[in-house]
């Protein structure tokens, strides 16, 4: 009721987009495992993109698209992005949440991907992630990714050895 009809039309338009728009590309794309591996391995690879862009943001105490994120949105949500004395890290996915359960799903890529990776790799990948995860400072993005790896080595027998850490 309180909206215009120009607000109405971009509301429809960002619905559409957001969610219309990647259900028929992807109802349409994956059709074999091949496909499926291949989007999974896209999605893994850019997790391993952003975590270093968490971290930076994370420990050096500056968002890195806060100035985009503002001209867009017109509002200043960086009051929501502070824990304490600690800055959540965004990395451009809008919230500290999205970018937490983001890299949960990594997380569990990584149980998929571990044969690709081995020794330093696999540690370093591990590491990467770990970091970045902690760099948000969302506890319940921690608790998911907990439950990921325990459930992952649950299925296989113990958690370090599915990962390659042991």
């Amino acid at each position: 009721p309180f909206e215009t009809e120009t607000q109405l039309l971009r509301r429809s338009f960002h619905l559409f987009v957001d969610l219309l728009l990647p259900y028929f590309v992807i109802s349409r794309y994956l059709r074999d495992r091949a496909s499926v591996n291949d989007a999974l391995g896209a999605l893994f690879v850019c997790g391993l993109i952003v975590a270093p862009i968490a971290i930076f943001e994370r420990f050096k105490g500056w968002l890195l698209y806060e100035s985009v994120y503002l001209r867009w949105q017109e509002v200043d949500f960086a009051i929501f992005l502070m824990r304490d004395t600690a800055l959540r890290a965004m990395a451009g996915s809008g919230h500290a949440l999205v970018l937490g359960h983001f890299l949960v799903v990594c997380f569990g890529l990584l149980g998929i991907y571990r044969m690709e990776l081995k020794g330093l790799r696999l540690v370093t990948v591990w590491a990467l992630l770990t970091l970045a995860l902690y760099a948000t400072v969302s506890r319940g993005p921690w608790v998911a990714a907990a439950i990921v790896v325990l459930t992952m080595g649950l299925f296989t027998g113990k958690v370090l050895k599915f990962y390659g850490l042991a």
